[in-house]
């Protein structure tokens, strides 16, 4: 193997026990502070939308109105992921979220005239 492929998995391993350790403080705190645990969830399922929002997005995060969208539609997404994962299976959660998130993208191309990073309009 080589040096690269052994950073590379000791980076995966250690962002792993990451997410482990801030998903465990995240519900410790709210046990803490008596906060129901399906808060925390919709909020963890709203800050996974992040890096795909600054991935896609990054030229017009200056947009205060864009931002303003994009936190709209983050809490939407981890509203909707907490009430799905409360009465359907995940097989089922699938193309209601693949609909979702496709909505998103492009009510933000009709309302702000953009496209994800690397799509052409034709």
């Amino acid at each position: 193997m080589s040096r690269g492929g052994c950073l590379d998995r000791a980076l995966l391993v250690g962002a792993a026990c990451l997410v482990c350790v801030l998903g465990g403080v995240a519900f410790w705190l709210a046990e803490e502070h008596r906060v129901n645990p399906a808060w925390v969830f919709v909020g963890w399922n709203t800050i996974w939308l992040a890096p795909l929002f600054i991935r896609d997005f990054r030229a017009h995060l200056k947009k205060p109105t864009f931002l303003a969208f994009l936190l709209v539609w983050a809490l939407i997404h981890g509203l909707l992921v907490a009430t799905l994962m409360r009465w359907m299976s995940v097989i089922a959660m699938v193309p209601i979220l693949a609909v979702e998130l496709t909505v998103g993208f492009v009510l933000a191309d009709y309302m702000f005239g953009i496209r994800p990073a690397g799509v052409q309009k034709q």
